[in-house]
């Protein structure tokens, strides 16, 4: 993952995400930054790896379709 190489020999999905945090590391390390500025970048790299937030979002959109109209 950390090479950047996806599947397909191009930049992989997340490679993107993963430089971001790395950034924010570097600055936890010399001090400019505190982890707590970090978590957004933290987050975004989980999404893209999982697709929690998509998946949950999703499925509260299942849940609504699968409803019959008579039950409303």
């Amino acid at each position: 993952m950390s090479s950047g190489i996806g599947v397909t020999g191009n930049q992989g999905r997340c490679f993107q995400y993963w430089q971001e945090l790395v950034d924010c590391s570097k600055g936890v390390k010399d001090g400019s930054k505190s982890r707590v500025e970090c978590q957004l970048q933290v987050s975004d790299y989980m999404e893209c790896l999982h697709h929690r937030k998509e998946v949950r979002y999703i499925s509260g959109f299942a849940d609504v379709i699968e409803t019959p109209m008579s039950m409303m």
